[in-house]
This record gives structure tokens, sequence and C-alpha cells, in this order.
């Protein structure tokens, strides 16, 4: 690997650590209103697409291998948990969390069911701004691209595709 591929795969862990470390501030200001917890799997569905850099991402770190789909899992699904997990996509990190999404000055707030089911409101310094989140993705995506032009053959690549002929 290069050393400005090395930069931008630091920058994009970066960026994941700080995901995270936001998802775990909301989860203990939450009160118990987030419920994801390990072998909660409700929201790894088969067809999420990733950013090239996310998918190089997990080749690069992640030990699991794709499995067979089965009734609609995601591919890294082994046992009920991610086969994946600490190289996970940005997607599957948030997922659950509430993500603040805008569209053209239509705001929609997305969240698990599961989640904040005794609350009638939730504190708005809990939102994920998404906008904010994708923004810095799609940059280092585009430097990554740059980097690798045999991933331009995609803009985007669903997970089963991630170990084929990449």
């Amino acid at each position: 690997m290069t050393e400005d591929a090395a930069q931008i795969l630091a920058k994009y862990k970066k960026l994941l650590s700080s995901i995270d470390a936001l998802c775990e501030k909301i989860t203990k200001a939450s009160g118990g209103g987030i419920t994801c917890h390990i072998g909660c799997s409700s929201c790894c569905e088969a067809g999420i697409s990733l950013f090239p850099l996310e998918a190089f991402g997990i080749k690069e770190g992640g030990s699991g291998r794709p499995l067979p789909e089965e009734n609609g899992r995601c591919v890294f699904l082994a046992n009920g948990l991610c086969s994946v997990y600490s190289a996970r996509p940005i997607i599957c990190r948030t997922h659950g969390y509430p993500l603040l999404y805008n569209d053209a000055g239509n705001f929609e707030l997305s969240l698990c069911e599961k989640n904040f089911t005794s609350v009638d409101n939730i504190d708005s310094s809990m939102f994920i701004d998404m906008e904010k989140i994708n923004s810095a993705l799609a940059y280092l995506n585009l430097e990554f691209v740059k980097l690798f032009p045999a991933y331009l053959k995609k803009e985007r690549l669903s997970m089963e595709e991630i170990f084929s002929g990449q």
C-alpha cells in the first residue's frame, strides 16, 4: 500500500473512531433508550451498498468472508454476529441511532423502532447529522478512487461484491 493510500485509510479509520465515540456518547446519554446489543441483528439486511473505500476497509481490516445470503440477511452475519464487526461500514455503525437527514431543507429523523420506546421526545443533542458524516465519507472516497482507479468501475459495491475480483 502506498503512503497516500495509507493516509486515506488512516483518515477513514479516524472517521470511524469518531463515529464510534459519538454512538457511545449517545448510548450513555440515552439512559437505556438505545437497545442495540451483541446478538441483535435486526438491521443486518442484505442489499446494503458501500463506497469503494468502505469495501476496501472491510477487505483490509475484516476477518470475515461473505457467506451465502440467507433469508435476506447480511452476508457477513454468522450465527447472529457480525464477522467483520471491527471493520464494519458507517451504515452499520450508525443504524438504529437517531439519524438526521436533510433533503433540500426537509429534515427526517430515522431510528430503529426498538430504540427509545419509552420516551416521547429525543433530545436533539443525540441526533447524528448524516449529511456531515456522508460528506466526509464521500470526500475520502473520492481521494481513495483517485489512487485506485480500478475501484471506479462501480460507484457503490454491495456487501456481496467486496471479495469478488476487486
